[in-house]
């Protein structure tokens, strides 16, 4: 499953990357400690299909996108034209506002994570993946480059567990290893825990999928300092109005 959502990166150089991307990367941007470490090479790796289809886009644009929903035979035949079969479903769509599941924010220059999207806890290893039940938790085509992974935030130190009920990280605690974490999700135990990662140096903000979320996250986005174009701004008015009316 999965689908698009805003994704904004600020440098420590202050570029501002304003992006439209597939949900399902994000668990793989965001465990690993190489974003812990704000390694912005890493983010040029998360970035390059982008870019790549963005290239696409400009050489390639037969014109004006049609409206797929007044005309999808048209938008159709707009979209062949493409190298990359994702470009028209991403690179037309560089803006900082929400956009189908929502909007995350990824400041390098404050170690700031902004989230407000209901596909992915973002920090949230799962416990159903680490007892082999369930689908998989892809975060590549590799699963041993998946282990490894996930065995360097347990070397970090980074990982916590809470009980399945806990409604915050306050009593969490970390768990040292790999495979101190596979047996307490075995019997059935995955059922019981919730494993998060520490995500220090970084601080991480959820907002709530609300209206009130919403306006707390675009204020949020002033205060440090990220401006909003005309076109932005309205975005933000449009997505209010669509998921929660006038």
């Amino acid at each position: 499953m999965g689908g698009s959502i805003a994704v904004t990166a600020r440098k420590t150089n202050g570029e501002v990357i304003r992006m439209c991307r597939w949900t399902n990367p994000l668990p793989e941007f965001f465990q690993n400690v190489r974003w812990l470490d704000s390694d912005e090479t890493h983010l040029n790796e998360y970035n390059k299909i982008w870019f790549e289809m963005r290239e696409d886009y400009k050489r390639n644009a037969p014109g004006p996108e049609p409206d797929i929903n007044e005309d999808e035979k048209a938008w159709d035949t707009w979209s062949n034209g493409f190298e990359h079969n994702m470009t028209p479903v991403y690179a037309p769509y560089p803006f900082l506002a929400p956009h189908a599941y929502g909007l995350v924010v990824i400041d390098y220059q404050t170690k700031t994570l902004l989230s407000m999207q209901g596909y992915s806890g973002l920090i949230e290893i799962l416990s159903s993946w680490l007892a082999d039940v369930g689908a998989r938790l892809e975060l590549t085509e590799d699963p041993h480059e998946d282990e490894l992974r996930l065995q360097k935030l347990f070397e970090r130190g980074c990982v916590c567990v809470v009980p399945w009920s806990a409604r915050d990280l306050e009593n969490a605690r970390k768990v040292s290893s790999l495979e101190k974490a596979r047996k307490l999700c075995a019997n059935g135990g995955w059922k019981k825990h919730r494993f998060f990662m520490d995500p220090s140096p970084w601080t991480m903000t959820r907002f709530p999928e609300t209206r009130e979320g919403l306006r707390d996250f675009r204020e949020r986005l002033e205060q440090l300092g990220f401006c909003l174009t005309d076109e932005e701004q309205a975005l933000w008015d449009d997505y209010e109005r669509e998921r929660w009316g006038a």
